[in-house]
């Protein structure tokens, strides 16, 4: 099984995406996670995997991001997500990163369970 698909099984499991949700709302004082609800500061994430990297509409991303090849994955999120300013340097997230893997398989399970783009 890749591990996509371990993200795909992650959520649909309540007890995860619930898990996720909780981790998720330390990112909340920047980031909306539900469809169609305005983002305070950072572009908004419901349905972010599968979204081009950079893709959220009439966000003014950093040059780093922007310029990014591909879509949001698991892996790709799940890397951002430990060290933004490692994984895409030049990224304007001012934020440290999740160090505990297991906080951020929750949060990209939770994102994955927020649906459209």
């Amino acid at each position: 099984m890749s591990a996509s698909a371990d993200y795909s099984a992650l959520a649909s499991n309540p007890a995860e995406v619930e898990a996720g949700k909780k981790v998720f709302s330390n990112c909340a004082v920047c980031h909306s996670a539900e469809a169609g609800a305005p983002s305070p500061a950072g572009p908004a994430l419901a349905g972010v995997l599968g979204r081009k990297i950079g893709g959220a509409a009439e966000y003014p991303y950093s040059q780093a991001l922007a310029k990014a090849e591909g879509d949001w994955t698991p892996e790709k999120l799940d890397t951002f997500l430990k060290n933004p300013m490692e994984a895409y340097p030049g990224t304007a997230m001012a934020f440290g990163g999740l160090a505990k893997g297991s906080d951020r398989k929750a949060v990209v399970a939770y994102l994955a369970s927020t649906g459209s783009r």
